[in-house]
């Protein structure tokens, strides 16, 4: 395949600090970085529409070394700590004060053709906006309020979730120039001609609402987010993470997330601040409830979802050219014609683990002394509890032995007289309290009434 000019980079990015995502905080001391065959890594920063206050730290792996047909690897890992974050938020009170750049307004320099031509095609943008005050008019029987930033980004997520499903167009419909997710003018303007191909990705509504807003003079962006993925197996025995099917994360199991997820993310005022709006459509579009505006619109964000990257316009650096696809957490890009893609994903675990012993069988006495050893990066929260349960063979119903018991005492002798029945074998349960797939059982064990 010859040698590729300026080698293979691998790019990741960096989750933001806890200064700008109430609902996850980071160590960059666990920062390490895994690769094969001759590489190096390089740092950078990157700061969306030039504010400071949002800037994210970009890591490259530089493979080097002469690459004939070599497969490459890197891996970046880190410790996270994430959690449920919600917004109640007063409508009224929002407003466009105080954004942090002016650039993330319509200028144009925050517009970028590979993304949302905005000021290139500000005529789309203009009639869509239109549509969506005359929908908003028929359904409520007044017009859109398109000044108050609240009230333009959720009636823009109301009309998307209602006239769009989820998917990309087919190709054969694509207009020149036009890509999988962007530019998405396109996407807009094929719903104004009356397309019956009226499909939305969760990229491509994360631009639109991007641009729509800021066409009506609303600051918004970008982000894109990794997600815990613990579905439901198809046949509902347990998590498709969970190999043991115990609803435990054992140190063998991780959560892959292959297809991330994007959102916009409004600019409400100094009170309230970036505020996540997702009218990311479902597969089949349907009426909104008011019930699922609130969700979507200036909710909050989920403990299972991640913030990689704020992006506005376009991130040079994890652009795919050739495709003309932004990407957002992980990319590759290669200076042959022959170079593929490369596998990318991003897995969970969790980084603690509890070992429970097996009590000498049969048990005969009314008190039991249950004893653990813990394992993994316990230090990341010294101030941890376990709850203990009991669980019979043969259902899944906890009986609560004991409750707030610091992780790192090591063992508690519990009362189990008229707990427990006579004949019957039942496994000890020690979970994180607050964390319900991290934790530890026994095997089976006998319990014999003395």
């Amino acid at each position: 395949m010859g040698r590729v000019p300026n080698g293979v980079l691998h790019t990741y990015m960096l989750p933001n600090s806890n200064s700008l995502r109430p609902n996850q905080d980071r160590d960059l001391g666990s920062l390490a970085h895994w690769f094969a065959k001759a590489a190096k890594v390089e740092s950078s920063t990157y700061d969306p529409a030039g504010d400071a206050g949002a800037r994210q730290e970009q890591r490259t792996v530089r493979f080097t070394d002469k690459l004939y047909a070599k497969e490459l690897h890197s891996t970046q890992t880190i410790d996270i700590w994430t959690s449920d974050y919600r917004n109640f938020v007063y409508p009224h009170l929002c407003s466009t004060a105080g954004v942090p750049s002016p650039d993330y307004l319509t200028t144009s320099s925050s517009d970028n053709a590979k993304i949302n031509g905005l000021t290139s095609d500000p005529g789309t943008y203009a009639a869509f906006m239109a549509l969506v005050n005359d929908a908003t008019r028929a359904e409520y029987g007044a017009a859109a309020d398109l000044t108050n930033p609240y009230w333009i980004a959720r009636s823009v997520s109301e009309f998307i979730r209602e006239n769009f499903d989820y998917g990309v167009p087919d190709e054969k419909e694509w207009k020149p120039g036009e890509g999988v997710w962007n530019p998405v003018q396109y996407k807009l303007q094929r719903f104004l001609e009356g397309s019956d191909a009226n499909l939305l990705t969760c990229s491509s509504t994360a631009f639109c609402t991007e641009a729509l807003c800021r066409s009506a003079l609303v600051p918004a962006r970008w982000v894109g987010t990794t997600r815990f993925r613990n579905s439901w197996t198809d046949g509902f025995e347990g998590y498709e993470w969970d190999a043991d099917k115990d609803g435990l994360m054992g140190m063998s199991e991780s959560s892959t997330d292959e297809s991330y997820h994007r959102w916009a993310e409004v600019w409400l005022g100094t009170t309230y601040g970036w505020q996540r709006f997702d009218g990311t459509p479902a597969s089949t579009k349907y009426e909104q409830s008011q019930w699922d505006m609130m969700d979507l619109c200036a909710h909050g964000v989920d403990y299972k979802d991640l913030v990689t990257t704020v992006g506005k316009g376009y991130i040079s650096s994890m652009f795919d050219a050739a495709a003309g696809q932004q990407y957002y957490n992980t990319c590759g890009h290669y200076d042959g014609d022959k170079w593929k893609q490369p596998d990318k994903a991003i897995y969970w675990q969790v980084p603690c683990y509890v070992f429970v012993d097996t009590p000498h069988v049969p048990v005969s006495t009314d008190w039991l002394t249950v004893t653990w050893t813990l394992s993994g990066s316990w230090d990341l929260d010294p101030d941890a509890t376990l709850s203990i349960y009991a669980v019979a063979t043969g259902t899944t119903d906890r009986i609560p032995l004991a409750a707030r018991i610091a992780a790192d005492a090591g063992a508690l002798t519990v009362n189990i007289r008229g707990t427990f029945a006579d004949g019957v074998s039942y496994t000890l349960w020690l979970i994180k309290d607050g964390d319900e797939i991290t934790g530890g059982h026994s095997n089976v064990f006998l319990y014999e009434a003395p």
